[in-house]
């Protein structure tokens, strides 16, 4: 029982983490996602919320205006969680929206 408990408790671990994550202001999330990346959640549900986070502050002027250090972080991290979910979920158009976003970021294109 125990065993199942902790099965459980590390499959919706990232999944609350996502729920708090998009219930936090917008500067929060920034502050969060310049610091570490978020974990990729398993349910469309909050990988949709969590790719939309990433959207916005990949495109609101209060993420654009960051300083280069805190900025190539956030990038990063979307990036992570984009390509997690995407390795997953090949058809997340989010998910590529968020690799397209950073792509121009990097101004990274063919």
């Amino acid at each position: 029982m125990a065993l199942l408990s902790v099965v459980s408790y590390r499959m919706l671990e990232p999944e609350y983490d996502a729920i708090l994550f998009g219930k936090q202001p917008l500067a929060t999330q920034i502050v969060a996602l310049s610091d570490s990346a978020i974990e990729a959640p398993l349910t469309v549900r909050a990988q949709r919320g969590s790719l939309e986070d990433c959207a916005q502050i990949l495109r609101d002027p209060l993420g654009t205006f960051q300083p280069g250090a805190v900025r190539q972080n956030l990038v990063a991290s979307c990036e992570t969680l984009a390509a997690a979910i995407v390795a997953t979920a090949p058809t997340s158009s989010r998910a590529h929206l968020v690799l397209a976003a950073v792509a121009l970021e990097r101004q990274d294109w063919p």
